[in-house]
């Protein structure tokens, strides 16, 4: 069954941390529903445009906040009943992660104000940098590959988030909390640097729309814990 890739299915919401009451709250009825033969209920679609939108509006974001926070003292209530140090710290950690692809999907990734030459040239020397710019302008994909990683990783702070979603995933590690959302924040940071990559380069964007399409193909490959009929009802 072929599925359109401008809407997210209810269980894409679950898996960014919406839960059945947020989306009753903040989004209602989905946008489409598709029907799947052979089941008695119907696919819900939702507007990637819409969701994107509502989860960077202020009242979603407290919703959400308090949400997670619900969900976390009750997942780790009856494990510390009587030491409530150690609950606190642990109900704080899962906050982290029931949050992280929340704040990983929107957070912002900075490219350099500079022309294409300038940014490599900082790292190349200067014939190597109009080889660079001058293969990648007629179209050569393996340069413009190696451009785009470099830049990514090189020049903007997708590292730095990387080391911040880190620093979350050894947390949970070591209090023994699934991160299960942890690839899908990996995904949402490069698509988010790919996407700046190319405003910010014209000749880029070729590329970083080809290496956004894999990413949405990983994205799709990963079996998701939560079915259609499965949804989140906590608060």
């Amino acid at each position: 069954m072929s599925m359109d890739t401008n809407y997210y299915l209810k269980c894409d919401l679950n898996e960014r941390g919406w839960t059945e009451h947020l989306i009753d709250i903040f989004y209602g009825r989905p946008d489409k529903l598709k029907h799947r033969r052979g089941f008695k209920n119907n696919l819900c679609l939702y507007k990637k445009d819409n969701v994107f939108e509502i989860e960077e509006s202020d009242a979603f974001k407290r919703g959400f906040e308090h949400s997670i926070r619900t969900r976390a003292e009750r997942a780790i209530h009856y494990f510390y009943k009587n030491d409530k140090f150690s609950r606190d710290e642990v109900v704080s950690v899962k906050i982290k992660v029931l949050g992280a692809f929340q704040r990983f999907a929107h957070t912002k990734i900075s490219v350099p104000n500079r022309s294409l030459y300038n940014t490599l040239h900082h790292y190349f020397n200067d014939s190597d940098a109009r080889f660079f710019v001058y293969d990648v302008a007629w179209g050569e994909k393996f340069y413009a590959k190696f451009i785009v990683d470099h830049i990514r990783e090189c020049r903007t702070n997708h590292s730095k988030e990387i080391l911040r979603l880190m620093e979350i995933k050894n947390l949970a590690d070591s209090h023994d909390i699934r991160f299960p959302s942890f690839e899908r924040c990996i995904l949402a940071l490069r698509r988010s640097a790919n996407t700046a990559i190319s405003q910010r380069h014209d000749f880029l964007f070729e590329e970083c729309l080809r290496q956004n399409s894999l990413l949405s193909a990983d994205c799709i490959n990963m079996v998701s814990p939560i079915g259609e009929n499965e949804s989140f009802r906590a608060a």
